[in-house]
């Protein structure tokens, strides 16, 4: 809340500097899992492919990769990847409508970072951005029991 003479706009003055953004992606399972990533550039292809395959070698159980169908995951090499991927026995791929995010028990993850951990907070750099996001996805995923809630929200359409 600001205060301002009547009819005249308030001003607040800040020391900040316009920042980019950072990127994450992430990944949970329903056995209470996260695995994250967190870069203050974009996500090409070749970061998307590493990420999947990194997680996709340590996950040594079946599979269901839910696919949120971003413009990222459309790139020939992603395209290349999954393809090879989707010859894996133990790893099926299943795509989410578009603009339907909720339906991605991910999207939780960041819904809860969002409006939970980091409501109300400011950054005044990049680089305080992202520690305060690695912090949060830290906190939820020493929470299994956390993760494990974000697949049974009413949007998300995963049934165990």
């Amino acid at each position: 809340m600001t205060y301002a003479r009547k009819g005249q706009t308030p001003v607040l003055q800040h020391e900040c500097k316009h920042y980019r953004k950072i990127s994450a992606a992430v990944v949970i399972t329903e056995d209470g899992d996260l695995y994250y990533e967190v870069r203050q550039c974009n996500f090409h292809h070749n970061a998307i492919v590493r990420f999947m395959n990194n997680c996709w070698a340590d996950l040594q159980t079946a599979l269901v990769c839910i696919w949120d169908n971003a413009t990222i995951h459309k790139a020939k090499e992603v395209a290349n990847a999954l393809h090879q991927t989707h010859r894996n026995p133990r790893i099926r791929l299943e795509n989410t409508p578009a603009y339907s995010p909720e339906l991605n028990a991910s999207e939780q993850v960041w819904n809860y970072v969002k409006n939970v951990l980091l409501v109300n907070v400011f950054c005044k750099t990049e680089d305080e951005l992202k520690r305060r996001v690695i912090e949060a996805l830290e906190e939820i995923k020493a929470n299994k029991e956390l993760v494990k809630s974000f697949f049974r929200n009413t949007k998300v359409g995963f049934y165990t």
